[in-house]
């Protein structure tokens, strides 16, 4: 737990740029969705244990990707749109002698004003806001 912590602290100390999203922060949301008391503790320790690597698919392309999207939400003269992009790195680690694929959540917010089609939008009216979600492995068959 504690070379997990001291992981999680140094990549919230880097700016990362991931390859989808642009500027990706990372923050305590992924942490404490990883370290949550209602996951199983396997499912606890195999995450923990692959914070140190995590560094090295952040900034990287995936194999595969899907976006999920979550909705509209409008706050008077602003909207802001939510989705969540899942990441898939194939057989990305080997844990135990097995191969792992490793999934990678990232929650990204996309601010606009919500009379948009009225006048032309400069770069500054669009605030897009990337941040890690959770991560997780699956055992390759």
């Amino acid at each position: 737990m504690s070379k997990a912590k001291d992981a999680y602290k140094a990549l919230k100390t880097q700016a990362w740029h991931n390859p989808l999203v642009g500027s990706l922060q990372i923050t305590r949301l992924a942490w404490r969705h990883i370290t949550r008391r209602s996951k199983s503790v396997t499912r606890r320790t195999l995450a923990l244990r692959i914070v140190p690597y995590l560094k090295a698919f952040l900034a990287s392309p995936p194999d595969r990707y899907a976006c999920n999207f979550v909705g509209l939400k409008v706050n008077g003269p602003t909207t802001t749109e939510t989705r969540y992009l899942m990441c898939w790195y194939r057989q990305a680690l080997t844990v135990d002698g097995e191969s792992h694929s490793l999934l990678i959540r990232i929650r990204e917010e996309i601010t606009y004003p919500t009379e948009w089609a009225k006048r032309p939008l400069s770069a500054a009216d669009v605030k897009q806001v990337a941040v890690l979600a959770a991560w997780w492995c699956k055992k390759d068959k």
